[in-house]
């Protein structure tokens, strides 16, 4: 059901309201254009797209053509060839300056009781 403003006046939004209502319930668009003798032109149009914009949002893929996507999907990615994750270089990296990170720290943690304990 499509939500709409509802407008007081009598213009176009509020019969294009009208129609819309009338073609939900089951009406002809061009029936429910006729009954808007002062827009009808102007509704024929607009109804015509909510028409089709209706009916662009309401399909549905084939199951079967789905199914058959799906099944080539999956078989394209079982035969490539599974390739090995590379580790990070960030991660050798970090490897290589732990030590030297862990030694910084330890003489940093010394200088500074030395330096406390001289105070």
């Amino acid at each position: 059901m499509i939500r709409r403003k509802r407008t007081e006046d009598g213009g176009l939004d509020a019969a294009l309201d009208r129609c819309l209502t009338a073609v939900e319930a089951g009406e002809a668009p061009e029936d429910a254009a006729a009954r808007e003798p002062a827009q009808a032109a102007a509704l024929a149009g607009l109804l015509e797209t909510a028409g089709e914009l209706r009916r662009a949002f309401s399909l549905e893929p084939d199951p079967a053509r789905r199914n058959a996507t799906r099944a080539r999907v999956l078989a394209a990615a079982a035969a490539r060839p599974a390739t090995p994750a590379r580790p990070s270089p960030w991660l050798r990296f970090g490897r290589a300056l732990a030590p030297l990170a862990a030694a910084f720290l330890a003489l940093a943690l010394l200088l500074g009781a030395s330096v406390e304990a001289s105070a």
